[in-house]
């Protein structure tokens, strides 16, 4: 437990920084810009990202399991994962210029959209860099990267504000920095002996039907979280667009830490996975944990995101602190669920968690635009907890239901049959 949690205090510190950077970073578009450049910008954003995630294709966690699977075959999955992200990347890129051009995009939204995608996909390429790295048990060197990051990041957004630069050069900064984090991260994965590598298009055939069921979930997950944004985009009007986004934007950086968080864990699960009663304990501790640290932490926030939020983007933001002190209710479910979305990728039961993502993503939606009529932005901040608390359910009920088949097998058995599990 104890070099997990110094894994996880590189990796979560390092990406809480740049979250940290990231959250200034709206502030000052709030600030600067009003609510409807932010409104503009987490509309884009949504859009970019659900694209980036079809296109990563489950890649970044399926490498970890991969590498853990075959330690052995390192550089030639590195590089066939690689080649395969990118060749995605280029198709996914071509698609999205398509969207724009039959669609008659204005010159302002075809530059924030380049920008905007740009970025996201460059962080999404840097996260596979230290998937490698966790894999490699190399994750001490990812906070110390990130920290670099966060400082050039940091020292963009505080110039930006100075000198009152424009929304774009802002963007640039976003991106500037993120080339110097993949520049370092190289360079680690260099020094640890990674190498490029022949690969073969049969590898990617492996590779692809391997990541596939884990791809489709992870974009079901971001387009669920996602569509929050853009149901109310349809609904309401950019200035509400704006308010909901300056609580949500809080909410994306918990699930994007729950997600490093339990890719942490995904190596432990990895290894334990061939030992039924282990992962049970493991799985029990952190539950147990989770429940109970982000259980009070929630209900704390929840007292003062009112307070909080009108310090942080003034009186005309008013009601996202009330949007916030809902929506933060549904984090210890959005850190379970990810404990046992890992847990069940460890074990390949991709039927299990495809199936539980795939329901859940359509009745989150169907909230989303049935309580966005009646209540508006409130109604989807109750949406969100609804969803993660039935997820969470529904990952229980299958827990259950593979421990009472466990315990009606043997030992060797057990052993034998852990591919067939639910979760």
């Amino acid at each position: 437990m104890r070099t997990t949690a110094l894994n996880l205090a590189s990796v979560i510190g390092g990406e809480s920084l740049l979250r940290a950077a990231n959250f200034l970073a709206v502030v000052v578009i709030a600030r600067l810009y009003g609510a409807g450049v932010l409104g503009l910008y987490a509309t884009v954003l949504a859009y970019a990202t659900v694209a980036i995630m079809i296109a990563e294709n489950g890649l970044q966690v399926s490498s970890i399991t991969e590498i853990c699977r075959s330690p052995q075959r390192i550089n030639a999955i590195v590089t066939s994962v690689c080649a395969l992200r990118l060749t995605l990347f280029v198709v996914m890129s071509a698609l999205l210029a398509a969207v724009g051009w039959s669609r008659h995009w204005p010159p302002e939204l075809w530059a924030i959209g380049f920008l905007v995608t740009l970025r996201v996909l460059l962080y999404s390429y840097s996260q596979l860099q230290f998937s490698v790295l966790k894999s490699l048990n190399r994750m001490s060197a990812i906070g110390p990267i990130q920290g670099v990051n966060f400082t050039f990041l940091l020292l963009g957004i505080v110039l930006v504000y100075h000198y009152h630069w424009t929304f774009d050069r802002l963007l640039f900064c976003f991106i500037a920095s993120q080339m110097i984090e993949i520049a370092l991260s190289l360079y680690t994965l260099g020094r640890s002996g990674i190498r490029p590598s022949r690969f073969y298009l049969s590898d990617w055939w492996h590779l692809l039907r391997r990541s596939t069921p884990v791809g489709l979930t992870y974009v079901l997950i971001g387009m669920t979280m996602r569509a929050d944004v853009i149901v109310l985009s349809t609904s309401g009007s950019a200035s509400d667009v704006g308010h909901f986004a300056a609580a949500h934007m809080g909410l994306v950086l918990l699930y994007s830490l729950s997600w490093l968080f339990t890719s942490v864990l995904l190596t432990d699960f990895t290894r334990l996975s061939d030992n039924a009663i282990e992962l049970d304990h493991y799985t029990k501790r952190w539950t147990k944990f989770l429940l109970l640290a982000a259980g009070l932490g929630a209900i704390g926030f929840s007292w003062a995101a009112q307070p909080l939020l009108l310090l942080l983007y003034g009186k005309e933001f008013a009601i996202a602190g009330r949007l916030a002190g809902t929506m933060v209710l549904a984090v210890p479910f959005i850190l379970l669920n990810a404990l046992y979305l890992s847990r069940a990728v460890a074990l390949g039961a991709a039927r299990v968690y495809l199936g539980t993502y795939t329901a859940t993503a359509v009745l989150a939606v169907s909230l989303d635009i049935s309580m966005a009529r009646v209540f508006g932005a409130m109604g989807i901040a109750v949406a969100i907890v609804i969803r993660e608390v039935v997820t969470f359910l529904v990952f229980r009920i299958q827990s259950t239901r593979a421990q009472v088949s466990a315990s009606q097998l043997t030992p060797l058995a057990v052993c034998e049959s852990l591919e067939t599990l639910d979760v």
